[in-house]
């Protein structure tokens, strides 16, 4: 027999916080592997998702205001630094007897997502404090209107900083070959990619909108 439960706006960004936070985790950990486009531009399989965060980002901060923003920036800031601390733990602990033969390649795994995590929360912290600054300061000076060129300024600004500060702090003098030409040359197609799916994801900003501005739905549930 199906009950009812009302789908409501607490309910809904509630469930943006959630989806925000997860992509955040989930790029740290799965979006090291690489893959190919267009034959032979490689990119993080994370570049995918992460865009999502600057849609849920955009749509929340035009429906709830600045405040709301910067708490989804602060919590998904403080999982990052969890999650990175949580890391540190595991991978220091020493091994039990019966773990010892995987002990390696459990720290070579997670070892080399603590740069990775650094680097992306730090990222995170400066591009959504530019994605939030220059949202509003657009909102501001449009009084409200043209919701997709504020979001594309200031989605642009943001992954601009996200792409450089990350490749730099997670890759710059790895190995000898990644100097500073080399990281920057491998920093502007992953720009290009994002902003072309930022972009083209526009449309999601609206929809997001439209869905937390819509009036509460009572929704079948078994």
């Amino acid at each position: 027999m199906n009950n009812m439960f009302k789908l409501t706006k607490s309910f809904k960004i509630n469930l943006l916080l959630a989806l925000f936070t997860s992509v955040i985790i989930v790029v740290n950990f799965a979006g090291g592997k690489t893959t190919t486009i267009l034959g032979n531009v490689s990119f993080s399989v994370g570049l995918v998702l992460f865009p999502l965060t600057f849609f849920i980002m955009d749509a929340v901060s035009e429906v709830y205001g600045k405040a709301k923003s910067r708490e989804f920036m602060t919590i998904g800031l403080i999982c990052q630094a969890v999650m990175l601390l949580f890391i540190l733990f595991a991978v220091n602990v020493p091994p039990s007897s019966r773990f010892a033969d995987f002990n390696e390649s459990y720290v070579q795994t997670f070892g080399t997502s603590i740069r990775i995590i650094f680097a992306s929360l730090t990222a995170y912290l400066l591009s959504q404090l530019g994605e939030i600054f220059v949202f509003f300061f657009l909102k501001e000076k449009t009084k409200g209107k043209f919701l997709w060129l504020r979001s594309d300024i200031s989605t642009t600004i943001s992954q601009t900083i996200d792409s450089f500060v990350f490749m730099f702090l997670a890759f710059y003098q790895l190995t000898p070959k990644y100097d500073f030409w080399f990281v920057v040359s491998i920093a502007i197609p992953y720009l290009i990619l994002k902003l072309i799916l930022a972009w083209a994801g526009t449309p999601l900003v609206y929809l997001l909108v439209w869905w937390l501005k819509k009036e509460d739905e009572e929704v079948a549930a078994e």
